[in-house]
């Protein structure tokens, strides 16, 4: 009983604290990101029993560095003024450029941590900057916290229901061997109610409605979707694919520490274990919406003349 109250309460303070982080502009959304890079790694590290703390050391503060300074790339892209701020674009490709000289040392020099050091940057690094991209575009360098808070909220969505669903229907184990607890029915039925989920904050939060004298013939001109491209269509199949990748991350986290023969990532969270164990799905999902977001312009074309909006 005590561990389920230490579980519940610490949950409540950790959506709290994000949340307060989300909604406190780049800034929050870098240092959110900041500790997420942190924490993440160090467990990574553990995880795949890498025992030299230099190079832990040298991921680390590249991860570091390029994350905690996202907030910088917007306003720098803006700036006519020729402050330093001008040159974050070159100081971020010498960060980038850094990881890639490493990597082709390390393929050459020491082929076994290669790997590890790419997988490091690519499981945790790419996302975390991918995140604040889509939270603070380059052009309009307008923060928008919803989409980070909606994607927390679906990849919270799609853990809830593929528990029910599993609890429910759960015949067809998905994976017996990484996660035991997890059945076909389960992903498919959180995926699912993801995807409800998706259309119903799309419907209720992003939409403003017009006037309802409007006639019912022009229905499709009474709204305007006010978080692009996350209309009624198109968050759905965000929904869906969160609860597909987001158990695919869930698994990923889970075959690391069957590895590592450990049942947590860490213990940094009480009564919930490591970051990992928290945002493993989060982190996969945040791949899903950037390449969405990426591809939304072909997508909700075909939408608008297929369906009349999106």
């Amino acid at each position: 009983m005590n561990n389920f109250w230490t579980r519940i309460l610490s949950g409540i303070a950790l959506i709290i604290f994000t949340f307060y982080l989300f909604y406190s502009g780049p800034f929050g959304l870098a240092f959110f990101a900041t500790l997420i890079s942190l924490f993440g790694l160090q467990e990574y590290f553990v995880l795949q029993k890498s025992q030299n703390k230099g190079f832990n050391r040298l991921v680390i503060i590249q991860s570091l560095t390029l994350v905690s300074t996202m907030p910088l790339y917007p306003i720098s892209w803006r700036s006519n003024t020729g402050n330093i701020l001008n040159f974050y674009v070159e100081f971020a490709s010498i960060g980038i450029a850094s990881i890639i000289g490493t990597y082709v040392y390390l393929a050459f020099k020491k082929p076994e941590l290669s790997k590890l050091y790419m997988v490091a940057h690519i499981y945790i690094t790419a996302p975390l900057i991918m995140l604040q991209i889509l939270a603070q575009p380059t052009i309009s360098g307008i923060y928008q916290p919803l989409i980070p808070v909606l994607l927390m909220v679906l990849v919270w969505s799609s853990d809830s229901w593929a528990y029910v669903s599993g609890k429910l229907f759960g015949k067809h184990k998905l994976a017996p061997s990484i996660s035991p607890g997890k059945t076909w029915e389960g992903l498919i039925g959180g995926s699912l109610l993801t995807a409800v989920t998706g259309f119903l904050i799309s419907y209720y939060v992003f939409t403003e409605w017009a006037s309802p004298e409007i006639p019912q013939e022009k229905i499709g001109q009474t709204f305007q979707q006010i978080m692009k491209p996350w209309g009624w269509i198109y968050t759905p199949i965000l929904g869906m694919l969160v609860g597909v990748f987001g158990t695919m991350g869930d698994l990923f986290e889970s075959s690391m520490k069957r590895k590592a023969g450990v049942k947590d990532s860490g213990n940094i969270i009480p009564g919930h274990g490591g970051v990992l164990d928290r945002y493993d799905a989060f982190l996969f999902a945040i791949v899903v919406m950037y390449v969405l977001d990426k591809i939304h312009e072909p997508v909700i074309e075909f939408l608008v003349n297929t369906f009349g909006y999106y």
